[in-house]
């Protein structure tokens, strides 16, 4: 809804992007691909869309934009369209909220339909990265790219199930200000990277 407000002040909208500091977001159902081969494809929709609903329910709580779904992977930015205070404290209260929506609300409502085991894995990091109209003259996707956005797809990679993988950029903005402890990894290599980073 914040993007589509944002449009609508504009008088003709063009592919094109600017470099802005961004917070982004990624969450993965985790051992998805073996979920889906013991489940009939209408229940899996179902399940889904719920799992889908609560998600994006808590990100709008803490203020941030859902950007897209891919499969069973979301994606959230805070920081646009415009400026936020604390994007960073914003988007890890979301991602540890998250966590509690998939453990005390999803969970359950997918055991109940035979799935006994389903977790969330989440990356978060914060940087400069390209926002703005992406696509053709006759498909536009407002979005972010860069290598700030890749390093947090990279966490949530790492993740395992009920954990979330926090990038070193954040740390300072949040550092004894969330409930959960945060611990410190040094040195992880994450695909496609050639610079090992720290992370908690």
């Amino acid at each position: 809804s914040k993007v589509v407000k944002n449009v609508k002040t504009k008088e003709n909208l063009e592919l094109g992007g600017m470099e802005k500091k961004v917070v982004s977001l990624f969450s993965d159902i985790r051992g998805y691909t073996t979920i889906t081969e013991g489940i009939a494809p209408k229940v899996l929709v179902k399940l889904l869309n719920f799992h889908f609903e609560r998600m994006h329910a808590v990100i709008e709580k803490y203020e941030g934009t859902l950007d897209k779904i891919v499969g069973d992977l979301v994606m959230a930015v805070w920081n646009i369209p415009n400026d936020q205070p604390d994007p960073e404290l914003l988007a890890m209260k979301a991602a540890i909220e998250m966590q509690k929506e998939m453990f005390r609300v999803v969970a359950p409502e997918w055991a109940k339909n035979g799935v006994e085991k389903v977790g969330m894995g989440v990356g978060v990091n914060s940087g400069l990265a390209i926002v703005g109209n992406l696509g053709s003259s006759r498909f536009m996707n407002y979005t972010v790219i860069g290598d700030a956005v890749n390093t947090a797809q990279r966490l949530e990679s790492k993740a395992k199930a009920g954990e979330i993988w926090m990038a070193e950029a954040l740390f300072p903005f949040v550092s004894g200000r969330l409930e959960k402890p945060a611990r410190k990894e040094e040195n992880i290599r994450l695909k496609g990277k050639e610079q090992a980073i720290d992370a908690y």
